[in-house]
């Protein structure tokens, strides 16, 4: 009997740190959208966006840390490439910036799915 209650203990504590876990990627990924949003608005009104992309560059690098305990590390470094793509990007004024930053929230998206518990992966 105290087999079984250890077991559901492990199982219930599992499933909370998955939704945990969960819960921090979904709040950090609103954030990360919020400022892409912003740097995609200061874009196209032909403002200067340097300044809300070194904002979204900044909160990147916390988010790297917070998210790298959660998913796998090689995906976050594919995504770290794109956002330090976006300034030279910026810089050299290229027609692709929109894309990319569309790309990378796209990403950023995907990982959130990738880490959700579906039926299907746990059997």
């Amino acid at each position: 009997m105290k087999r079984l209650g250890i077991c559901i203990t492990l199982l219930v504590i599992t499933v909370c740190i998955s939704a945990g876990s969960l819960w921090v990627l979904k709040r950090s990924n609103e954030r990360l959208y919020e400022l892409a949003g912003e740097v995609r608005t200061a874009y196209e009104n032909g403002g200067d966006a340097k300044p809300a992309l070194n904002e979204l560059t900044e909160y990147w690098q916390s988010y790297y840390v917070r998210i790298s305990y959660v998913a796998n590390s090689d995906y976050l470094n594919s995504v770290s490439a794109g956002v330090f793509r976006l300034e030279f990007l910026l810089e050299n004024d290229s027609d692709e910036f929109i894309s990319e930053l569309e790309s990378f929230c796209g990403q950023t998206e995907l990982m959130y799915q990738c880490q959700f518990p579906h039926l299907y992966s746990v059997l």
